[in-house]
């Protein structure tokens, strides 16, 4: 799905590890990223030591809708650099297994 989107919305005019292109969508993910910040207690007194917000609510749909909006950029990075959609549920699998491993052994 990914391919067909950046396909239709680039017409084969990107280049493989295109650095305008990967600079571009990292500025849109970190902007997804601060969305979500923005829809959690961030300001809030009661959760942060020095929070000046009295009253804050986490909008969990909202923050969810984020996280993809910023997954769908850094897809299109990992795109842009020749991976799959395999290659990196690959990757992913391995990065997990990576993680969970250092906690078994008290990293």
């Amino acid at each position: 799905m990914q391919k067909i989107y950046q396909n239709n919305l680039y017409k084969d005019k990107l280049s493989a590890c295109d650095p305008e292109y990967i600079n571009q969508m990292l500025l849109g993910a970190y902007n997804e990223l601060a969305e979500i910040q923005n829809n959690t207690h961030w300001k809030s007194s009661i959760y942060i030591k020095y929070g000046w917000k009295k009253h804050s609510t986490c909008n969990n749909d909202e923050i969810k809708k984020e996280i993809i909006d910023c997954f769908q950029f850094l897809l299109g990075i990992f795109m842009n650099i020749n991976g799959d959609a395999d290659e990196f549920y690959e990757k992913f699998k391995q990065a997990i297994n990576k993680n969970n491993k250092r906690v078994d052994d008290d990293y």
